[in-house]
């Protein structure tokens, strides 16, 4: 059996290397620790409420990050100011790049997105919020 592959991406660190399987395993497990941790500090920082829904069953939010996951560093990830705690239908929608958010917290709608879709958007949202420290990732 092959080892797995780890890939990097052009100009960012070293070029892939096959990992073991061990290895790999252990890169999930700190991975998924440290997105318990993001999650947990994006739950007490905005209260464990979506800032637009109002919604507060933790089932239904998701722990979305500003500038993804993969393009950040060590210290981003974890980083609360890079970080939505939405409601699953709004993170869906700004994780597929759908909607952004402007400096005050109002949603920006892509225009590929349908209308049907800004209306059920526009029916679920009921404020908006306040970014004190807002990363600009150039969404929408």
């Amino acid at each position: 059996m092959r080892s797995p592959v780890v890939a990097g991406r052009a100009g960012h660190g070293p070029p892939a290397r096959p990992q073991s399987e061990e290895w790999l395993a252990e890169r999930l497990v700190i991975q998924r620790i440290g997105q318990n941790v993001f999650r947990d500090a994006l739950m007490d920082y905005w209260g464990g409420r979506c800032p637009l829904t109002g919604i507060t069953e933790p089932a239904l939010l998701r722990a979305s990050h500003i500038i993804p996951w993969s393009d950040c560093d060590d210290a981003q990830r974890l980083d609360v100011h890079n970080g939505l705690l939405l409601s699953a239908l709004w993170d869906a929608a700004f994780d597929q790049g759908l909607v952004s958010f402007a400096d005050d917290g109002s949603p920006l709608v892509g225009p590929q997105l349908s209308e049907a879709a800004r209306k059920t958007l526009a029916s679920t949202q009921r404020r908006r919020f306040a970014t004190p420290r807002w990363p600009r990732s150039g969404i929408v």
